[in-house]
């Protein structure tokens, strides 16, 4: 799965660091502090982005978490019950990096940081 996040006019870098099969996993890293308020910002922007995609079961974006983790903000997409279309399931990876653009305070996402390291 070749990922061109800088064809997507991102405000802020994202990069690739590995994969993990159908797990995802965004290492948000903010200029601003993290909060429960800037947590609730971010699930609402991915709710909003997604929020066609819920309609369908052929559709469905997977599994999506946000969590707080004092100096960075986590979320996790589990796409393993997600159709087995490789260009659904990129929208579904660059939906989240697109929700995040809707967001202030983003310097950087790292996907599956650490990746490979266990």
């Amino acid at each position: 799965m070749l990922m061109k996040f800088d064809s997507l006019g991102l405000y802020y870098k994202a990069i690739m660091a590995g994969l993990d099969g159908e797990c995802f996993h965004y290492s948000v890293y903010l200029d601003v502090p993290v909060t429960d308020k800037l947590c609730d910002d971010i699930e609402k922007a991915i709710d909003e982005q997604f929020e066609p995609f819920y309609e369908s079961d052929d559709t469905y974006p997977g599994d999506i978490s946000v969590s707080n983790e004092d100096d960075m903000v986590e979320i996790e997409l589990d796409l393993g019950n997600v159709k087995q279309d490789k260009a659904f399931q990129e929208e579904c990876i660059n939906g989240i990096l697109l929700a995040l653009n809707n967001v202030s305070g983003i310097q950087r996402v790292v996907l599956n940081e650490g990746c490979g390291e266990f």
